[in-house]
């Protein structure tokens, strides 16, 4: 179960509570408060912030999908994922 504390990184660029629950159901989602916090503290703006969010939720689904997991992840499989995202 979250914690207050883990779910602030996200909270604090989105308000939204339904996209809070899309981005922690991803498969990189455990990483992603602590990624939010980490660009919060590097001084990034609040829309980056979100930005690199919904990309690395859009990378965790396309790892589910591929049967990928994020310790696989190489320069290829990121290439995989880039060709996958242009497509859209």
């Amino acid at each position: 179960m979250e914690n207050a504390k883990s779910r602030a990184g996200i909270e604090l660029h989105f308000t939204d509570r339904a996209a809070i629950r899309r981005l922690h159901s991803s498969s990189l989602g455990p990483h992603l408060d602590s990624f939010a916090a980490a660009l919060a503290e590097a001084g990034y703006a609040r829309l980056t912030v979100q930005i690199k969010l919904r990309l690395l939720a859009e990378l965790g689904e396309w790892l589910r999908r591929t049967g990928r997991t994020a310790a696989a992840l190489d320069l290829d499989a990121v290439g995989g994922f880039l060709s996958a995202y242009r497509r859209r």
